[in-house]
């Protein structure tokens, strides 16, 4: 089973589309969804447990310019809640599963556009890499560049052939 959290339509929605075509029974967390607080990831993460089956693969998508403003105060916090504290908040109880089966892949997708955020999140991926080295677990993570809004498919390849190894 397949998570695509946040950006449902754009590249989120080609990527469910890539994991679905490959076999992937899906979970999309809508837009309508809370990815920003603890309590709202918790809420979801409970919503997949219920669901009775692990997930093989977890993708979250943070891209920057869907409605979420970039300057400092309010909305510099409400970006670096989405795109960093709710991102590994998902990861931190998605991945050890994955780690007890030996087994998963977790995908996070980001906007060149992110500032420090896109920095903390890259650090978040090269600590959980070195940490899950050896279990069977991939973790990637994907900067977008501006030209991937042209191809979508091709980023939703991309992203299915780094989990695939």
């Amino acid at each position: 089973m397949a998570l695509v959290a946040g950006a449902p339509d754009g590249i989120g929605g080609v990527l469910a589309g890539r994991l679905a075509g490959a076999g992937y029974d899906l979970v999309v967390a809508s837009d309508g969804e809370d990815l920003v607080s603890r309590d709202g990831v918790v809420a979801l993460h409970r919503r997949i447990e219920g669901l009775g089956r692990p997930l093989d693969v977890v993708n979250v998508n943070v891209i920057v310019g869907r409605g979420i403003p970039r300057a400092d105060g309010d909305g510099g916090g409400q970006l670096i809640d989405l795109s960093v504290r709710g991102a590994v908040a998902l990861a931190e109880l998605c991945l050890p599963p994955m780690v007890e089966r030996g087994a998963g892949g977790l995908l996070l997708t980001s906007s060149p556009d992110e500032g420090p955020s896109g920095e903390h999140l890259a650090g978040f991926v090269a600590r959980a890499r070195a940490g899950l080295g050896g279990t069977g677990v991939v973790v990637a993570h994907l900067v977008l560049a501006a030209s991937a809004v042209d191809d979508p498919a091709g980023v939703a390849r991309r992203g299915v052939e780094v989990l695939s190894g």
